[in-house]
C-alpha cells in the first residue's frame, strides 16, 4: 500500500517513522522511495529518537518532516493509558463497570 507519491521524499528533511523495523516492511511508500534511490534506509529516524534528542527534528520552519506510522500496538495501549488515567484525574468521562 502506498499513500503517498515517492517525489515527496525529496523535499523532506526528516522521515520520521514509528517502527523502522515495521515500516520497512509494510509502508509501501517508503519501500518504494527506497527501491527508487531517492532515500536510503539509514535515512528513517524514529520518533522516540526524536523525542529522546530533539536536536535531531528540524532545524528551520522551512524544512518539511513526513512521519510514517504503520500502528504499533503497544504504543496505542500506551496512549490509552495516559488519556484513561488523565481523564480519572480531571473527573471526566463514564466508568464502564465489568467491560470486559
Amino acid at each position: 500500500m502506498s499513500e503517498l507519491d515517492t517525489s515527496v521524499f525529496k523535499r523532506a528533511s526528516i522521515i520520521a517513522v514509528d517502527s523502522k523495523e515495521a515500516v520497512l516492511k509494510e509502508a509501501g511508500e517508503v519501500i518504494n522511495a527506497i527501491k527508487a534511490s531517492v532515500i536510503r534506509e539509514k535515512d528513517l529516524i524514529e520518533i522516540g529518537e526524536i523525542i529522546n534528542d530533539p536536536s535531531k527534528s528540524r532545524k528551520h520552519e522551512r524544512e518539511i518532516t513526513i512521519f510514517k506510522t504503520v500502528g504499533i500496538a503497544i504504543e496505542d495501549v500506551v496512549v490509552g493509558e495516559l488519556i484513561y488515567e488523565k481523564a480519572k484525574e480531571k473527573s471526566v468521562g463514564i466508568e464502564i463497570k465489568d467491560f470486559f
